[in-house]
């Protein structure tokens, strides 16, 4: 083999070879994690959404997927809720988080998944009550979801309900007359998991 040519194989194998062995020891992290929950008014059960835009999160492991979600631990601000009508956002903040302990912070830990069987379950921390939380659990490619739902009264949120009922009864009296609100809060999280870069 001509020199020339040695030299270019031997500058080749130096520049692709780490790259492709570093990229199989980085792991895997979370892009993007986006919390939608959403709270019911009527008899009919009518669903209304909003999110909370600022969660942050860790994880302790991250070699697999599997590995990365069990261990993520979050913290979710709960003055990043997003309902798109301020007046809303307001009233939920003062009405439900406002006589709370540690009203500015839901905090969780995810601590079982198993992608086979599509199940996940997590603890959430809210208002000083830890509470299991099942969740359903699916994925598209990199992007993950995984859905539940949460009672308020479980987490000893009774006066934040009745306050909701006081300050929505009109708002939320279906066509049948009744002024319905729920307890029951669905959940669901997304998120994009993908291959992390080495630096």
């Amino acid at each position: 083999m001509p020199l020339i040519s040695r030299a270019i194989l031997l500058l080749a194998t130096t520049l692709t070879f780490p790259l492709y062995a570093s990229s199989k020891s980085c792991g895997y992290e979370i892009r993007e994690p986006k919390l939608t929950f959403t709270g019911y008014k009527f008899t009919s059960k009518t669903g209304v959404n909003g999110t909370f835009d600022t969660i942050k999160h860790t994880s302790k492991k991250n070699e697999t997927i599997e590995s990365l979600i069990s261990s993520t631990e979050f913290e979710i601000e709960t003055a990043s809720i997003s309902t798109q009508l301020p007046y809303r956002d307001k009233k939920l903040l003062l009405f439900v988080f406002g006589n709370v302990k540690n009203p500015g912070k839901i905090l969780g830990k995810v601590t079982h998944f198993d992608a086979k069987a599509h199940k996940a379950k997590a603890v959430l921390i809210m208002n000083g009550v830890t509470q299991e939380v099942n969740f359903s659990a699916f994925n598209d490619g990199n992007k993950h979801s995984f859905k539940g739902s949460i009672d308020l009264l479980q987490f000893g949120m009774k006066e934040s309900f009745k306050n909701i009922q006081r300050e929505c009864e009109d708002l939320h009296k279906g066509p049948d007359g009744i002024a319905k609100s729920w307890s029951e809060v669905g959940l669901e999280i997304t998120a994009e998991i993908a291959p992390k870069a080495c630096s």
